[in-house]
């Protein structure tokens, strides 16, 4: 009996002439994103965030900042691929990585049973350690809020809520909500309106500015040694009156 699948070799042909159309359509977006303001914002912040992450960073850290560093770094590809639910995949990735390193820096022993690879979910408080390794992640953005209560700027407590309202925002990729209305099969490559590049160029912007901010104010003494460089890319990240607050001082948890 026939196969009523195609050939291998109609496969093949086919799958070339994807890749060459898919190619023809990555082409198409770089030459678009040659001309764009909102990628180079995207770009900026990028490299704002990572070069000051850089020295944030210490052994302290659990996570590690390089965690944070390579999901920043990961919303570029993407999105010069047209691939922009990725884009906000990874910056959701990001935020959630920093409140767990809020709340794990200050929990070792809770942070070695996290890593553990069989551990899971736990919601028995007669298991305190793992209890408390294994919460959902509106847990972790309520130690933050609370711990950075005394933080004498209010800096660290608006970044918090940035980056709280951030993540519902992005989740939407996470979930499938933002697709339940879709009545038409979408397009491997998007294009998003003026409109959405320019929001997504300012929720990118928003979550490399306040991870900064909640991160350097846990770790002041990192904070105040950055370079000349890593304090002016600080203060275009954050911008003018957040970076004047954070010159005028006490800022971070002492």
């Amino acid at each position: 009996m026939p196969s009523v699948l195609p050939h291998s070799s109609k496969i093949r042909s086919d799958a070339e002439d994807y890749l060459d159309e898919i190619t023809g359509s990555v082409v198409d977006a770089r030459d678009r994103l040659r001309a764009s303001s909102d990628f180079r914002g995207v770009y900026k912040a990028t490299l704002a965030a990572d070069s000051v992450l850089a020295h944030l960073g210490s052994p302290r850290c659990r996570p590690s900042l390089k965690s944070h560093r390579t999901a920043i770094r990961r919303t570029l590809p993407p999105y010069c691929l047209g691939q922009h639910a990725f884009t906000r995949l990874a910056l959701r990735q990001a935020v959630e990585l920093t409140f767990w390193t809020i709340y794990f820096s200050d929990h070792p022993v809770e942070w070695a049973n996290f890593e553990q690879p069989s551990s899971a979910h736990v919601r028995d408080p007669g298991l305190p350690i793992t209890y408390a390794a294994h919460r959902e992640p509106s847990f972790y953005r309520a130690y933050a809020r609370e711990l950075f209560e005394a933080e004498p700027s209010g800096m660290a407590k608006r970044a918090v809520g940035a980056l709280s309202r951030e993540y519902g925002v992005l989740s939407s990729d996470v979930h499938p909500t933002g697709m339940r209305s879709t009545r038409a099969l979408g397009l491997a490559i998007d294009s998003p309106s003026s409109s959405e590049l320019a929001r997504l160029r300012r929720s990118h912007r928003e979550v490399c500015a306040s991870m900064c901010i909640v991160l350097a104010a846990s770790n002041t003494r990192r904070f105040n040694t950055l370079s000349a460089v890593q304090r002016a890319w600080m203060d275009w990240l954050v911008g003018a009156p957040r970076s004047k607050t954070l010159r005028a001082g006490p800022f971070g948890l002492m």
